[in-house]
């Protein structure tokens, strides 16, 4: 299993900050990262209270990865999701531009208090020539770690 992990990223009292060096050690070898678009931490925040540009900004992350088609070969499926704050839900977008149907398999990690980290998987069967979103609903803060072809 490929493990993807955040490096730090500078986060200014206004908004996110990821240099493009950051960015692509953040994606990883095939993955891409984008920030979503919206108003500052700062600009919201009022004068009187300290913004956590910290906390909010993780919020604004998106992962993004591809899976190679079986057939035919030049095509992917996209799949992009959010990283939130709540982790109570995750909710993947795809893209198949495949002429097949497509299994991903999904890698969640659960952060349990007392008993450690327990990792799971789902499978997201996707048919060809569609695009949509599905969404997976948690007991626990989960995080979707990574994608891998095949169910």
């Amino acid at each position: 299993m490929r493990k993807r992990s955040l490096i730090m990223v500078a986060v200014t009292s206004a908004a996110l900050v990821v240099s493009s060096v950051d960015a692509q050690a953040i994606a990883g070898e095939r993955g891409s990262v984008a920030v979503r678009s919206g108003p500052s931490v700062a600009a919201v925040a009022p004068e009187h209270q300290s913004a956590t540009p910290a906390k909010n900004a993780l919020r604004d992350i998106v992962m993004r990865d591809s899976v190679r088609c079986p057939k035919p070969r030049s095509k992917s499926v996209n799949l992009s999701w959010g990283i939130g704050e709540n982790h109570k839900s995750t909710t993947v977008y795809f893209n198949n531009h495949c002429s097949v149907r497509v299994g991903v398999k999904l890698f969640f990690r659960t952060k349990r208090r007392f008993q450690g980290p327990k990792r799971w998987t789902r499978c997201l069967t996707t048919n060809g020539g569609t695009q949509g979103r599905k969404k997976y609903h948690h007991a626990m803060r989960t995080r979707l770690l990574a994608v891998m072809p095949g169910c």
